[in-house]
C-alpha cells in the first residue's frame, strides 16, 4: 500500500481533485478516495487528504462552504460544466 506522505501520492492526490473540481461544482472528500482506490493509491488512513484540500483552496481551484455536516463540501472555482452558475 502507497504512503500518504510520498510525494508520488500527494502529486497524484493534487491533480485528481484539480480534474475532479473542472468537472463537478460541488466535491466531497469520498469521490477523491473512490478515484485513488480504483488508481490503486488508496490508503489505510485518509488523514493527508486534509493536505490536498488545503493545497487546491489555497491555490484558488476549490473552496470550502460552511455547512453543519460531518463531511466537508467543497465549491469548485474551476467548474467548466455548461451550467456554470
Amino acid at each position: 500500500m502507497i504512503d500518504g506522505k510520498s510525494q508520488a501520492w500527494r502529486d497524484a492526490a493534487d491533480k485528481l481533485l484539480e480534474a475532479l473540481a473542472r468537472d463537478n461544482k460541488y466535491i466531497v472528500a469520498d469521490m477523491l478516495i473512490i478515484f485513488l482506490e480504483s488508481a490503486d493509491y488508496g490508503l489505510k488512513d485518509y488523514t493527508p487528504l486534509g493536505g490536498v484540500f488545503k493545497r487546491a483552496a489555497k491555490k484558488g481551484i476549490i473552496s470550502k462552504v460552511d455547512r453543519p455536516t460531518k463531511q466537508a463540501l467543497w465549491l469548485s472555482k474551476i467548474y467548466g460544466g455548461q451550467n456554470n452558475a
